[in-house]
């Protein structure tokens, strides 16, 4: 009777701990706001062409939620991941929401009213989400929201309102 009830508790065991799997427990937002950096490098393209660029440099320049809306400006947040994934990456979404009327790039047939993004993260590990104005299709004004997902679980979420420039808050702005 002593073999069956070993061999069950260790079966048990081991059931349980394969079905544990590594996940981000949670995001610290560490800094928001207006950023500065390198570019970083493209790593997707999606159905409309929109491209998303991944950077893991970058510093807040200027903590706000008002954003204008120049070519140039970039602004999103910096955060860390915790959580026990034995330093492997788990991959979440960053989702970003556009105001209506959503971005209207030229050549697509529909606007675009949210964005979705794939992200390995590493707990204990620095990254950055943000948005850069790149065209002037994409100066749209309204409240902006930046998000980290995984699945349905919200992790971390900021809005930004962006707002129609005054004329020196734009160094190329000739309104």
């Amino acid at each position: 009777m002593r073999y069956p009830l070993v061999l069950l508790t260790f079966c048990l065991a081991a059931w349980s701990a394969s079905s544990q799997s590594a996940s981000i427990d949670g995001i610290i937002v560490t800094a928001y706001g207006i950023v500065s950096g390198p570019a970083g490098t493209r790593d997707g393209v999606d159905s409309n062409g929109f491209e998303h660029w991944s950077a893991h440099s970058g510093k807040v320049v200027e903590a706000t939620t008002r954003i204008p809306a120049c070519i140039g400006v970039r602004f999103g947040i910096m955060y860390s991941a915790f959580g026990e994934t034995g330093g492997k990456p788990v991959t979440v979404e960053e989702v970003y929401k556009y105001p209506r009327p959503g971005l209207r790039k030229p050549g697509v047939p529909s606007p675009k009213y949210e964005g979705y993004f794939p992200r390995g993260l590493v707990p204990g590990t620095g990254y950055g989400v943000w948005y850069e104005f790149d065209h002037a299709w994409e100066l749209v004004p309204g409240d902006w929201i930046l998000e980290i997902r995984d699945g349905k679980r919200l992790l971390a979420s900021k809005t930004f309102t962006v707002v129609v420039p005054k004329k020196a808050e734009c160094p190329g702005l000739s309104v």
